[in-house]
């Protein structure tokens, strides 16, 4: 094992040691914080979330360390299995995409919104939250939050959020972790076909509506 997946390993058991006892407790702790923290979602353009998941697990490889490479391919696998298509042999100087094209990534997130939603597929947690709905998985609706930023905003929002909850220093986010996936969207939907926008418009129709973001953006 790397040195840098050994980091990994061993943040994630300190991490699941740590909210062990909370899982077990899970309606009475998530009553407590509801009540007791001050709440906070962050929401990005549906779209944009897609792009930049893709980008993120099949364009760039020298991103996908031991970890993030291992999702790629857990991910490419799950689909080649449910789409019955043939096994392919693993090359890691090539990244996913020649085998993975943006349009078949988006397929599987139209098959999956309607497979899951009649119990034909079983939702993965660990992977399918980078594309399922916000409104699907922080019930915006249900929860009230205290503040509700946008990704797009980040600077603005976070100095929000220092204000609320009494942080008087600026907090500056590191620039090389900010947002680059904006101008790729457009490029990307071209390679869509007109009835796959209108499905993925579907899928996240409630989110647009609740964050106020438009289709066209």
């Amino acid at each position: 094992m790397s040195d840098k997946a050994h980091k990994v390993w061993k943040e994630e058991r300190t991490l699941y040691q740590y909210l062990t006892p909370a899982i077990k407790n899970f309606e009475e702790t998530t009553k407590r914080l509801l009540e007791n923290y001050t709440k906070v979602l962050f929401v990005r353009h549906p779209f944009e979330r897609l792009v930049s998941y893709y980008r993120m697990m099949f364009h760039f490889t020298s991103f996908e360390s031991d970890d993030v490479s291992g999702i790629s391919w857990h991910l490419f696998n799950r689909v080649r299995r449910l789409f019955h298509r043939p096994m392919i042999p693993r090359d890691r100087s090539k990244n996913l995409t020649q085998l993975f094209p943006f349009r078949d990534f988006i397929q599987f997130v139209i098959d999956h919104a309607k497979n899951t939603k009649d119990g034909s597929w079983k939702v993965d947690g660990y992977v399918d939250t980078h594309w399922l709905p916000i409104s699907e998985q922080c019930f915006p609706c249900q929860v009230r939050y205290d503040i509700i930023g946008k990704l797009e905003n980040f600077d603005e929002d976070l100095d929000q959020v220092a204000k609320h909850i009494g942080i008087r220093q600026k907090i500056l986010y590191p620039s090389s972790m900010k947002r680059k996936t904006y101008g790729h969207v457009k490029e990307a939907f071209k390679t869509l076909s007109p009835q796959q926008i209108t499905e993925l418009k579907r899928i996240y129709s409630r989110d647009f509506k609740l964050f106020n973001y438009e289709h066209d953006e």
